[in-house]
């Protein structure tokens, strides 16, 4: 085993152990930074979260579709916010022009028509950048995971951050033991 251990570190191959047994003593260099799945839970989801890390790790093509849903996770809600923000704010500055220009209704309508373009315009522009600062970031950390994984670096809160965003990933979090995964900051 150690051999094939030393010949995919070298490789720069993703390594993932399986634990066959609950009370299964693993080595030292087994327990440092290695994602160790558990065999009982691999086995109840027809190895269905251990093919998911693995297409991760090796930015298989498989893992495209996925890839796109975890770069995009939980953006939808940021979008929903903005557009309920945009009209409260809508609906507040229209009811106060009709009430401020009630007897200069041409100016109003200039107003308003103005006030609607100007907020539109804003509203994109702050989208756009917005979602293309989320989408970078989220594509680095997913990046730096991957990284992670192959210099046997990564932590679990690291994972979880990664494989918490879509539901068929969660399956991999319920699979991997804590205690190989968990950095010297969060205590051995």
């Amino acid at each position: 085993m150690a051999n094939e251990l030393g010949h995919a570190v070298g490789s720069k191959k993703p390594i993932a152990v399986i634990k066959h047994l609950p009370a299964q003593n693993l080595s030292d260099s087994l327990y440092s930074g290695y994602p160790v799945f558990k065999w009982d839970k691999l086995r109840g989801g027809g190895l269905f979260p251990l093919r998911r890390f693995l297409a991760f790790a090796t930015k298989s093509r498989g893992d495209l579709w996925p890839q796109f849903h975890r770069s995009v996770a939980g953006l939808g809600e940021f979008v929903l916010k903005g557009l309920t923000v945009w009209w409260v704010t809508y609906m507040v500055v229209k009811e106060i022009i009709e009430t401020v220009l009630a007897f200069a209704p041409t100016k109003g309508q200039a107003i308003w028509k103005g006030w609607l373009w100007v907020t539109f315009t804003l509203l994109a522009v702050g989208f756009a950048v917005a979602f293309t600062k989320a989408i970078f970031r989220r594509r680095r950390g997913i990046a730096v995971a991957r990284q992670k994984i192959l210099t046997r670096k990564a932590t679990y809160s690291e994972f979880s951050e990664i494989f918490s965003l879509l539901g068929e990933d969660k399956s991999v979090l319920d699979t991997l033991e804590r205690e190989p995964l968990k950095s010297r900051h969060e205590g051995n």
